[in-house]
């Protein structure tokens, strides 16, 4: 591997341990599991118009009645679930914001393009 790619996925891999931190960090402020955590903010990302399968979705959320299963198998938040999600995805907002800092709009637009690429290759 040369240095340039080297560089590219140790500089990725260091945006993935913070991303891993926020999350770990947003699990703490909620008392909800990271696994937890992912799912109610694939929910809330999915919004009302996506279909999210009820098997993805820990047991723990089920039980809190953090989401509904609806009929067909998919699986929906509920109030008391949209709230926690909101809040988690608020945090997660921050994050990002922090992270993309100091980039202008023309460098984000090149930052999407090259990473819509690197994800079509996996």
């Amino acid at each position: 591997m040369n240095n340039e790619n080297e560089k590219i996925i140790g500089l990725l891999s260091k945006i993935n341990a913070a991303q891993n931190e926020m999350i770990a960090a947003i699990s703490h402020r909620s008392g909800h599991t990271a696994e937890d955590t992912a799912a109610l903010l694939q929910l809330f990302d999915a919004g009302n118009t996506g279909r999210i399968s009820a098997e993805l979705i820990p047991e723990s959320l089920k039980k809190e009645s953090m989401v509904e299963i609806k009929a067909d198998g998919s699986a929906v938040l509920t109030g008391k679930g949209a709230i926690a999600a909101k809040a988690m995805s608020i945090s997660r907002e921050r994050f990002s914001s922090q992270l993309l800092q100091g980039t202008t709009p023309e460098e984000r637009f090149v930052l999407i393009s090259v990473l819509e690429k690197m994800l079509k290759n996996i």
